[in-house]
């Protein structure tokens, strides 16, 4: 069988794009696995008439005011339509009257089994110049007005080159494909390996090329999937080729596929295909490096490879198999996502309490009534954005109006009891009110917790959200995949996981100290980079716990390059020194390890009372303060049921065991130095407290970074002096950025009854959106200065995240909040680099007397050459 059309390199960017239902909800439905049944409506009222999507894609790519430069090839289905005489003659007549000019376009429409095949007429139209970009559809039934096809999908076209240089917006480009009949007695699987073998060969690429194998066939059988396994085979990962699409699942072949792949590939996410292959098809597909994907994830990829799918699709009697990539460099800041996700948050703010208690009566009237919450919401954002001096707001949070209904009822009677105890009102879903706001001036914070927190699933919504944030992981490492652990976190399998599989993996996970530490830092870089560059809010001071001081400095921009301290995944510090085999211990105490068996517990004891047991035990150290009434002691497994008796409180064993914060690890400390030895970059406005620094701000300089760093993973951590200083300081919100939700009980157990704010943005069990807008909810309420807009699809007036690093916004700090601190610690840096400058002065005047001495060697050393001349 020969294949009946195989191109080279196209190199076609895709500008513009609509379909049938709205292209944000399309996105949004593929991303939650779910069909788009807008995009095929069973009734022909529902349908867009007739040229609508047309000049929707068109308008997407900015061409609706230049119409006459575009080519429009249209494919009907004949089934549905007879693309005759009158179909043509409508369908050109509309287009005119849209149009507006007396010279026309180049427009057809055609009876084809494949809209795939119009893509060599439009390559052609673009090479011959005759027209700028050309628009692919799809028609599927009359227009209800009686008018040309309704036009269900459409694509804008241009030359790569052309679209790079006129700064369009590109989903994605279609680099090559082939197209091949299915011939009389020949099985469908035939056609369709022959033209992805066809298309990989056309685009120059080795299966290995490929992250993402949509297939999106009317039928797919089980040899099709042993036809696909030999191409793709031999990948050097197990699990190489996420597997999508699907038998009548949410793909449909034709333009909805092209599109759909398009806006995985410009989102940079991995749509889910929750419930294929079938399980009788499995084997089949077991031998590709294939894995499945049952909820949407990341799609991440190495600096310098972009991303790439196959799109495999076919109608009637033909087969296509398309190649798609990513547009190098582009970077779409606004997902569609964001403002489609189900939890709404309304918005009430007033000059007094009472005037938002005497407001809900008439919210819950309108909210019964109202057809669509999540306009509602906006509308209720904008009024909000319009009192800005308001020193009152509630936020009430729902998934959808019988919830937000409920939170009314709530509000109505627990607000009055919040203003006469003086407390703050909160709920479950997150709904927040306080009759105390601490106001804009309060410092704000930041808290990054230790390194072993992370967990399956962990962060699997934020880069879909917030897809600017690939630029920081970018800029911070070469391979942001591996930063994260991905694969760690969302295990891939060609099969759905039962709960016993997904807890092998937690355990494999948790046994991974390396990739503990590394997805903790990336999911720290990631929530801070959120809150600050999308959302607009600046902390005044920093500080970590235990090794969240490593986040904290990688977070907030001071170290700059994850690959210098990436060193970790090959030297067997954590895996074998401080971890598994704790080799450190038989350097402390001179004993084999294998002899010793190492405890961890955590303590509800005030550490003076623990202190006091420990002087009789030498093996046994107090390695963290949490709060006053919560420490962690390690050391020898028997000597710590010692203490623990002796202390007579309750306890339990730490989650996590690793010799750290004690002095059985000290000669780990110049590995960890300099491991911690990076450049610093000036981080203005921002505190970063260290507890190896006397709990004082550091100098963000290397020589006081680094041994800040190091020596707080050797010493041990008091995490209660640290919650002290900076609110003496005058942090009064404590945000937590990472993992879990550890620290901000302890800062609240810690502060008590005393006015603060102590909230994380990540609680296990919570969705990523879920904990965001509950975060959110509460800063909002105290008046903290942020920028809400995108969750409502809103410009935002938040700084953009930077591609390439620059000067951070000097933040005004509230008098007197740690101003005395940073003033003596600016002194110091100033000193500091004027010393460093001296220091390269000299240094080049040496290099130039270095060679001028080996220039005066070189000459004596010449033949003929007296060495008395």
């Amino acid at each position: 069988m020969q294949p009946m059309e195989t191109q080279t390199h196209l190199s076609l960017a895709m500008v513009g794009m609509d379909i049938e239902g709205g292209l944000d909800a399309f996105a949004h439905d593929t991303y939650l696995g779910h069909d788009h049944k807008s995009a095929a409506p069973k009734t022909p009222q529902r349908r867009r008439p007739g040229l609508d999507i047309v000049f929707g894609a068109l308008n997407d790519a900015g061409l609706c005011e230049r119409p006459e430069a575009v080519a429009v090839l249209l494919t009907v289905d004949a089934g549905q339509v007879p693309a005759g005489p009158e179909i043509r003659t409508r369908f050109m007549a509309e287009y005119f009257a849209r149009c507006g000019h007396s010279v026309g376009p180049i427009c057809t429409i055609t009876e084809e089994t494949s809209a795939f095949k119009t893509l060599e007429t439009a390559r052609q139209l673009l090479t011959d110049g005759q027209v700028e970009a050309v628009v692919i559809g799809e028609g599927r039934g009359l227009d209800p007005d009686g008018g040309a096809a309704a036009v269900s999908a459409a694509v804008v076209l241009k030359f790569h080159t052309a679209a790079l240089r006129d700064r369009d917006r590109i989903y994605a480009v279609i680099e090559a494909f082939a197209l091949v009949p299915q011939l009389a007695g020949d099985e469908p699987e035939q056609a369709a390996v022959v033209a992805c073998r066809q298309a990989l060969m056309s685009a120059g690429l080795l299966p290995e090329a490929i992250d993402y194998l949509a297939v999106v066939l009317p039928e797919i059988s089980g040899k099709m999937g042993a036809g696909f396994a030999q191409v793709f085979g031999g990948a050097d990962s197990p699990l190489h080729y996420a597997l999508g699409g699907g038998q009548d699942g949410g793909l449909r072949a034709g333009i909805s596929s092209l599109i759909q792949t398009a806006l995985a590939i410009y989102y940079r996410f991995l749509p889910a295909s929750p419930a294929w292959p079938e399980q009788e098809q499995l084997a089949n597909w077991q031998d590709g490096g294939f894995y499945t994907i049952s909820e949407s994830r990341p799609w991440l990829s190495r600096i310098d490879r972009p991303r790439r799918a196959g799109l495999q699709a076919g109608e009637a009697t033909t087969a296509a198999h398309l190649i798609l990539a990513e547009a190098t460099g582009v970077y779409p800041r606004v997902s569609p996502l964001l403002s489609r996700m189900p939890l709404q948050l309304l918005l009430l703010a007033g000059q007094d309490p009472g005037e938002i208690e005497a407001r809900l009566q008439a919210v819950q009237s309108e909210l019964e009534t109202v057809e669509h919450v999540a306009a509602m919401a906006r509308r209720y954002f904008a009024a909000f954005a319009e009192q800005p001096s308001s020193p009152y707001v509630l936020a009430l949070v729902g998934r959808n109006r019988d919830e937000l209904l409920r939170e009314i009822q709530r509000a109505r009677k627990g607000i009055p009891e919040a203003r006469t105890g003086n407390r703050d009102w909160k709920t479950p879903l997150g709904s927040y009110f306080t009759p105390a706001p601490l106001g804009a001036q309060a410092g704000i914070a930041f808290v990054y917790p230790g390194a072993f927190n992370s967990y399956l699933g962990l962060g699997r919504d934020l880069l879909p959200l917030f897809p600017d944030c690939h630029r920081l992981l970018e800029r911070l490492t070469d391979d942001p995949g591996l930063l994260l652990r991905e694969a760690q976190l969302y295990p891939r399998s060609l099969e759905r996981l039962c709960r016993r599989q997904l807890e092998a993996f937690e355990a494999q996970l948790a046994e991974d100290p390396v990739a503990m530490i590394e997805s903790g830092v990336g999911f720290a870089v990631l929530h801070t980079a959120i809150l600050r560059g999308y959302f607009g809010i600046e902390p005044q001071a920093a500080f970590g716990y235990s090794l969240g001081e490593t986040s904290m400095f990688y977070a907030l921009g001071a170290w700059q390059q994850w690959d210098s301290y990436a060193a970790l995944r090959t030297s067997p510090l954590f895996r074998t020194g401080l971890s598994g085999p704790m080799q450190v211990l038989e350097s402390f105490w001179g004993k084999d390890p294998d002899a010793l068996c190492w405890g961890t517990y955590v303590l509800m004891a005030a550490p003076e009372r623990v202190r006091e047991q420990l002087k009789t035990e030498e093996r046994v150290f107090l390695t963290h303060v949490n709060t006053p009434e919560e420490v962690v002691i390690a050391g020898e497994e028997a000597a710590c049921r010692r203490v623990i008796a002796a202390v007579g409180c309750e306890c339990f064993r730490a989650p996590a065991s690793h010799v750290l914060h004690c002095p059985a690890m000290e000669s780990a400390y110049a590995e960890l130095l300099s491991l911690s030895d990076q450049p610093v970059r000036p981080v203005p406005g921002v505190a970063f407290y260290c507890g190896a620094s006397g709990y004082a701000p550091v100098v963000l300089t290397p020589e006081a970074v680094a041994p800040a760093v190091a020596g707080g993973i050797c010493r041990p951590v008091d995490f209660r002096r640290l919650i002290e200083q900076t609110y003496a300081d005058g942090a009064r919100i404590f945000v937590e950025l990472g993992p879990a939700s550890t620290c901000s009980r302890w800062i609240t157990e810690t502060l008590g009854e005393r006015a603060h704010l102590a909230v994380s943005i990540n609680k296990r069990g919570t969705d990523d959106h879920t904990g965001l807008v509950q975060l959110l909810a509460r800063l909002v309420s105290h008046r903290v200065a942020l920028d809400l807009a995108p969750l409502f699809g809103v410009a935002s007036s938040a700084q953009p995240l930077q591609a390439t690093p620059a000067a951070p916004v000097q933040v005004p700090l509230p008098a007197p909040f740690l101003r005395p601190r940073l003033e003596h610690a600016l002194l110091l840096s100033e000193a500091h680099g004027s010393h460093l400058q001296a220091r390269q002065e000299g240094l080049q005047q040496i290099g130039a007397l270095v060679q001028l001495q080996i220039e005066l060697a070189r000459r004596l050393a010449a033949p003929g050459r007296s060495p008395l001349r």
